[in-house]
């Protein structure tokens, strides 16, 4: 066995620190792009971002057509600039200059709004409900319509404090609502959802309940509506445990329907602005879940509404989520594109699916944004990650990138029927005998 092999099956074994040290010991004029890409990989891994950064440049001045160390190279280098950027230390300010000296409640709750004052009615008319009574409500507007704070004083809920900040997005919008948080925990909810009157009382029993701290979470009934705002369907999600590796497949929590104990924002800091999509309470609860544990209360508490936005049902909508979903799993050294796949029996079909994506990226420009990256270290099949790609870039209509994974999946599989069967229907509507799919919409577990 030669001493990338022996590499490889240290990594595979997540000995990553002496894999580190084989790969270097290896390092030499003629070392291949290979070696400094799967080096640099070891060191992001590792936390040496700087390390990382100039071994995926040198394995681009050894094969400038990499795509591995070009994806690698651009994810790791954003993800260092949101480190430097110190979204992580926790802070208090009073925005609305409340008494210092004033009781303090037991739980604050953040509502966060933006130009929705029908909506955010009927979100603080449920807030006014709740059986437990020692909590204040915090209002983020995130530099939206005025007339929030007046249907805010309007409703009156307990301890109501109401802040306009400046538009930020999402997440400024929490920053700016812990900033103000005096409560022991913290809840939060957004203007579209509603909490029934055992949600507070529900989720802080569980909590005191484990006597140590950690967030809780609920079952929550989930409302889908059309672009129409009709009700198409409803069910309940109901995530009996939620652990670090299940959250790293998919969001687990429904919207920001949680209590959190303030330890856990004490010890991992704010959230991430720049994760402008529905990636920073997710990278979030990421965090929280490296030191503190999550409680399911199986009760249901509240409604979370699935709405179709027409910002999400487009294909930038798509390569947004696409771009800071990579991004987040970058954060926590989730991705791990090696030269290699995790399963050795199949090395030589991701030696060709390489290839392929060379070509791929080398046709389609920005494609680091356009594509889903977590999985294809994975790679359960030859021809499975390609051919889900095409599938969703079908339906949000980029024909072009779509049929081209199509492609790349009937090489890797010539004789599975379902692709020629795809590959026929594509060529169908590209000539203008069937009609272009209607774009889909994606829920955040792709």
């Amino acid at each position: 066995m030669n001493i990338y092999e022996q590499a490889k099956n240290l990594i595979r074994q997540e000995k990553i620190k002496e894999a580190e040290e084989i790969l270097k010991s290896a390092l030499g004029e003629n070392s291949s792009a290979e070696i400094f890409n799967d080096l640099g990989v070891c060191k992001y891994l590792l936390g040496e971002l700087e390390s990382a950064l100039g071994f995926f440049e040198q394995a681009l001045k050894k094969s400038p057509e990499f795509s591995l160390a070009k994806i690698n190279l651009f994810y790791v280098q954003k993800a260092q600039e949101l480190m430097r950027k110190g979204y992580l230390q926790f802070r208090h300010i009073d925005h609305d200059g409340i008494d210092p000296l004033s009781p303090k409640p037991k739980i604050s709750l953040i509502v966060r709004t933006y130009n929705r004052p029908d909506l955010l009615r009927e979100a603080l008319i449920s807030v006014s409900r709740q059986s437990f009574r020692d909590f204040e409500t915090i209002v983020i507007n995130d530099g939206g319509l005025k007339q929030a704070e007046s249907v805010a004083r309007e409703i009156n809920p307990p301890g109501l404090r109401y802040f306009l900040a400046e538009h930020g997005g999402p997440a400024s919008a929490l920053n700016r609502g812990l900033e103000m948080a005096r409560g022991e925990y913290i809840g939060f909810l957004d203007d579209d959802d509603i909490i029934y009157p055992n949600h507070l009382g529900g989720l802080l029993q569980r909590l005191e309940r484990e006597k140590s701290p950690g967030l809780a979470y609920p079952d929550v009934k989930i409302n889908y509506f059309d672009l129409n705002g009709n009700l198409v369907r409803s069910e309940v999600n109901i995530e009996e445990y939620i652990d670090y590796d299940k959250c790293v497949r998919y969001d687990a929590i429904v919207s920001m329907l949680v209590l959190v104990s303030r330890e856990c924002f004490e010890k991992v800091g704010m959230f991430i602005e720049d994760l402008i999509t529905t990636a920073h309470d997710w990278e979030m609860w990421l965090r929280i879940l490296k030191h503190y544990k999550f409680y399911h209360l199986s009760e249901l508490t509240a409604e979370y509404q699935e709405r179709v936005r027409n910002d999400r049902a487009t294909r930038k909508g798509l390569f947004d989520r696409y771009y800071y979903s990579n991004l987040m799993h970058y954060l926590h050294k989730v991705i791990r594109l090696f030269s290699f796949p995790k399963n050795p029996a199949n090395e030589r079909a991701y030696q060709r699916a390489l290839r392929e994506m060379d070509m791929l990226y080398k046709k389609h420009n920005g494609l680091e944004s356009k594509i889903r990256l977590r999985g294809f270290y994975d790679f359960k099949s030859p021809y499975g990650y390609f051919y889900d790609r095409y599938l969703i870039l079908r339906d949000f209509g980029e024909l072009n990138l779509a049929k081209d994974f199509l492609k790349v999946a009937l090489k890797l599989s010539p004789l599975e029927p379902k692709l020629w069967a795809s590959f026929i229907s594509a060529n169908l509507i590209e000539k203008g005998n069937e009609d272009v799919p209607k774009k889909r919409r994606v829920f955040g577990r792709d």
